[in-house]
Formats: C-alpha cells, sequence, structure tokens
C-alpha cells in the first residue's frame, strides 16, 4: 500500500512543542501498488488533478438524550460533615416545582440509617405549596470506620391517600426519588491525602489548565508540595510543572490551578499529579487532548503518461497529530483544461504515522 516513506531528521533533541519535527509519507498508487488509474480518452492536451483526504476517525457521533425537568426538587442537594460523635442536626427543604399536589414520604439509606429520625416522615404539599423544610436528627456512632460515608436522605412521591406505617424500603409503594446525599468524612490517623485531577481539552496554541483537589483525610495538618508530569503517547516526558508548596489542614479540601505552557503540539497527553506531603506521596493521573487530528496535503504529482495508459499519481501527507490515524482514504478528481471532470475515483484505505 505505501510504496516510498521519507522522515525529516534533525541533530536537535526531541520535543513535543509547535516546532517538534514532523514526519512525512508519500503515497504512489500504480499498477503494482495500491491503487491503478487509466487517465481517460480525451480531447485536452492538459489535465489536472484534485485530491481532498478523509479520515474515519474524524468522524464524530453525538447522542441526543432529551431532559425532563423533574416535578420534585431537594436543597441543599449534598454536601460534607466532619467527623464528630453524637447529634448532628440537620434540615432538607422540598421544593415542588411543578405546583403539584404531591404526597410524599421520607426515609434514609446508608450504613448508619437507622440512626435518623426525622421530624416528620409523611408530608403532603398542596399545589399552591413552593416548598416545605423538614428537620431530621443524626446520631453518628463513635466507632465508623476511616473514610467518607454516604447517607441518603431520600423523598419519594406516592400515591394520594398514602399512610407511611412501616420503615421498611420493600413496603412503599414505587415513585419519583430525589436525594439529599450527606458524605461525613472521618478522619484517618496522623496523615492522609487524597486527589482528583481533571483536565480539559483545550484548542491547540493555548494553555490546558489541570484542576487538583487536594483532601487531607487525616487528624493532623500538611505541608503539601507536588509537580505534575506530562508525557506524551510513548511515555517520553513534554512538560514538568511545580506545585507551590502550602499548608494543608486536617478535613479539608483545598482547589489547586495549574496550567502549562500552551506550546504541546496537537495530540492525546498524559498527566500525573503527585502530591509529596510529611514524607508520603498521593498520585493521580488522567488523560487530556490538545486540538485535534489534522493530516495536511504537503504535495501531489503524477507521471508523465499518455492518453488512455495507466499513470502513477504520487502525494505526501503531514500527520501532526502525535498517535497513528487510521483509515484515511483519498478522494481524485482529473479535469480537463476547461475544468470539467473527466474523471473521478477514491483510493483504498491506508493509515499516516504519527510525526514523533
Amino acid at each position: 500500500m505505501m510504496s516510498t516513506m521519507r522522515k525529516r531528521t534533525s541533530s536537535s533533541p526531541k520535543d513535543f512543542h509547535s516546532n517538534s519535527t514532523s514526519f512525512y509519507k508519500s503515497y504512489v498508487f500504480s499498477r503494482s501498488g495500491v491503487a491503478s488509474h487509466t487517465f481517460p480518452n480525451t480531447s485536452s492536451s492538459r489535465l489536472s488533478l484534485f485530491l481532498i483526504l478523509f479520515f474515519l476517525g474524524a468522524t464524530l457521533t453525538f447522542l441526543l438524550i432529551p431532559t425532563t425537568v423533574s416535578a420534585l426538587g431537594v436543597a441543599p442537594s449534598s454536601f460534607h460533615i466532619a467527623f464528630t460523635t453524637g447529634i448532628y442536626e440537620g434540615h432538607i427543604r422540598v421544593i415542588n416545582s411543578n405546583q403539584q399536589d404531591l404526597y410524599l414520604s421520607l426515609s434514609a439509606r446508608g450504613n448508619i440509617k437507622d440512626n435518623v429520625v426525622f421530624d416528620k416522615d409523611v408530608l403532603h404539599l398542596n399545589s399552591d405549596d413552593v416548598s416545605q423544610t423538614i428537620n431530621y436528627k443524626i446520631n453518628i456512632p463513635p466507632m465508623l470506620a476511616p473514610g467518607t460515608h454516604k447517607l441518603n436522605i431520600v423523598v419519594r412521591q406516592e400515591d394520594a391517600g398514602f399512610i407511611q406505617d412501616t420503615k421498611d424500603d420493600s413496603n412503599l409503594a414505587a415513585g419519583l426519588e430525589v436525594y439529599q446525599v450527606i458524605y461525613i468524612d472521618v478522619p484517618y490517623p496522623d496523615v492522609f491525602v487524597e486527589q482528583e485531577l481533571l483536565a480539559t481539552t483545550q484548542t491547540a496554541g493555548k494553555p490546558t489548565t489541570f484542576t487538583i483537589y487536594a483532601m487531607n483525610k487525616g487528624e493532623r495538618d500538611v505541608q503539601l508540595s507536588g509537580k505534575l508530569r506530562i508525557t506524551a503517547p510513548n511515555n517520553e516526558l513534554a512538560e514538568t510543572l511545580p506545585l507551590s508548596e502550602m499548608t494543608l489542614p486536617a478535613i479539608t479540601k483545598r482547589k489547586i490551578l495549574v496550567s502549562d505552557s500552551g506550546k504541546l503540539s496537537p495530540g492525546v497527553y498524559s498527566v500525573e499529579s503527585i502530591l509529596y506531603y510529611n514524607g508520603q506521596t498521593s498520585t493521580k493521573k488522567t488523560n487530556f487532548v490538545v486540538g485535534e487530528p489534522i493530516i495536511q496535503i504537503i504535495n501531489m504529482t503524477s507521471d508523465v503518461f499518455k492518453v488512455g495508459d495507466i499513470g502513477r499519481i504520487h502525494f505526501t501527507i503531514l500527520n501532526s497529530w502525535n498517535t497513528p490515524i487510521q483509515d484515511i482514504y483519498a478522494e481524485i478528481g482529473i479535469f480537463d483544461e476547461d475544468g470539467q471532470r473527466v474523471s473521478f475515483f477514491k483510493t483504498p484505505l491506508f493509515n499516516a504515522e504519527p510525526n514523533m
């Protein structure tokens, strides 16, 4: 399929920025190669070529999912509470979004659901009620394991005339449910740091911003430092971004924003966040994309031929993406000197290696 291949070489070190070495390929379609084409009989003494490249990997499919507005809502929808033994007093505001006549039940789900007591666990909202607030108490036990425990406060729509006579979920009629999610953060002994790492797709030539959520889940404050390592698909280092040193108090979460140089070439990259604290390390990795796959046609030539002969067409393309682009094909048109198309054909599929 591929008859010739050319690679530009350079004595300078390899990098992954906008001035990186590019990889060129020349493709020749002939009788013995991928395809052949017989140049047409025509009265014109001059023919011109026109080429368009397509690659199937660039096809994007969008799934359109219709959305509906729920008749019920709750506020706040979620929150964290620091671990303390004893009684925690909270509330949930039930919102009648569509101003309907609603019968509702309230219950709890989670490993400490039996420790939740509501002011009332049956609620009737009239069509003119915008919302109602229900108070509850959570008896937090002293022996919860370290980590984050999730507790759901469930508001369920019931049939008219519903009377809740048990807290067994199996005896409740099925209906629309909304949740308030409570996260109870139980500290780890001494120090313990976890993190979340987010990266957004960015256009080529603009900095990519990385978001780190550093969470100290231990009992003591920590001194935090670290770095981000950006690597190409072959695991070669593209950039290193240092993080400023900071104090992260016990049972707290901090948002850290870091941006790269904005000079990465288009392609897929991996970023790893490495956090150092009190002699320990926390790591997190994710992928991100810079720009979009683009193939450039560098040049195109054809052999000298006679009308009716099988001629060879040469074209050279540049894959500026940092991974292979597969399933490419070319549509080639042949035009006479008056601009009239006299022939048209499509090449078989072929692949282009990256510019590494």
